[in-house]
């Protein structure tokens, strides 16, 4: 493929005249780019789109609704997400209309940097090609119906710097390789099926504002090496089956501003070092088995406000 993002496919054209023929290889470019957008819009009912303009015409790719091109007119962002409305002053989501699975030809878009499907009715399996997206630094699936594993080929997607696969039904366990994307800022896999413990090896993650990955089937403790996570806003562990102590060592997150570790199975008492947390607004341990008083060193008043467990103040 070259930098226009045309492949070449070498075909047979025959050639009559009268009673004589013959053969000849031609090579012929195809745009994969637009082969590969077509592809989306068969397989997810692009008829039924919120907005499909320009789609399957000859304008210009960059001119389809939620299309951009670089300059060389290869597609550089693809944006098709669900748009959320107020209405009767609370906020509803309106799904862009796409239906049905993620089509494995996304993968030849070859200088993809944001792609954003939320908000749909996507089903089936994210296609393990999407390793290949090796200039993606968003990737956003959030909030469709897809099911099976987080791909382990995502750990190829270095450049990514937000990665949110929260409210599908995905399964099975966190892949320890997604360690490699040391320039995430944001990690959202919260509402799903996963499964299996949290990988320590996240620890090297040390971009991280934001890890939610709340109302999962989660198991094991709460690996200390998060703590290495030191520009850490928002860390959401909440409603899983984590167990163990809360380590101590999460008290070195200084710009820890959200703390969530309610309805897990977490026991213990509570580490006088996350008075260490300065920036600290929101701390939810409820629903636990953690014992012991609440420390001092918190300057919390009324246990009630912060956990139901077997604590005294």
């Amino acid at each position: 493929m070259d930098a226009t993002g045309c492949g070449y496919a070498t075909v047979t054209v025959t050639a009559t005249a009268g009673e004589a023929s013959g053969d000849a290889l031609v090579t012929v470019a195809i745009d994969l780019d637009r082969v590969a957008l077509v592809a989306l819009y068969n397989a997810t009912e692009g008829s039924n789109w919120a907005n499909s303009d320009n789609w399957l015409t000859d304008a210009p790719l960059g001119d389809w609704y939620g299309v951009r091109t670089d300059p060389s007119g290869r597609v550089v962002s693809l944006s098709l997400a669900g748009q959320w409305e107020r209405e009767r002053g609370t906020w509803k989501l309106i799904p862009h209309g796409l239906t049905g699975p993620i089509p494995v030809e996304l993968a030849n878009l070859g200088e993809l940097q944001n792609l954003n499907l939320s908000g749909n009715e996507l089903d089936g399996r994210i296609p393990t090609e999407f390793g290949s997206l090796v200039d993606l630094e968003q990737l956003d699936l959030a909030r469709n119906n897809l099911t099976g594993p987080i791909p382990v080929e995502f750990a190829n997607l270095v450049e990514l710097r937000r990665l949110d696969l929260s409210v599908n039904a995905m399964t099975g366990p966190i892949p320890s390789e997604l360690a490699n994307l040391v320039q995430l800022h944001g990690l959202s896999l919260d509402h799903n099926e996963l499964d299996g413990p949290i990988p320590a090896a996240f620890g090297k993650l040390v971009n991280l504002r934001r890890l939610v990955m709340s109302w999962n089937d989660l198991t094991g403790s709460i690996p200390a090496e998060l703590s290495n996570l030191v520009q850490m806003q928002t860390l959401d562990l909440s409603d899983n089956e984590l167990e163990g102590p809360i380590p101590t060592e999460l008290g070195s997150l200084v710009d820890l501003q959200w703390l969530y570790l309610s309805d897990n199975n977490l026991a213990g008492p509570i580490p006088s070092e996350l008075a260490n947390l300065a920036q600290l607004v929101g701390l939810i341990l409820d629903n636990n088995a953690l014992t012991g008083p609440v420390p001092p060193e918190l300057g919390i008043n009324d246990c009630n406000l912060l956990c139901s467990n077997v604590l005294y103040c």
